[in-house]
């Protein structure tokens, strides 16, 4: 299992610290649906990556 960097959760979502609750459940959504592991696989991404993104995603 890759150790992954520690990042501020505004950073995974890509938006600043002074956003709305709103804000962040729409980006949260639309990057959850992106990055989804069976979403990604489609496009040729491997599994352990393709999971490991969902993840950060997640914790986010």
């Amino acid at each position: 299992m890759a150790l992954s960097r520690k990042q501020c959760h505004y950073e995974v979502l890509g938006l600043g610290r002074d956003c709305i609750a709103d804000e962040i459940r729409s980006v949260n959504r639309r990057l959850t649906l992106q990055r989804h592991p069976d979403k990604l696989a489609q496009l040729g991404v491997s599994h352990a990556e393709a999971t490991a993104a969902f993840q950060e995603l997640a914790a986010a």
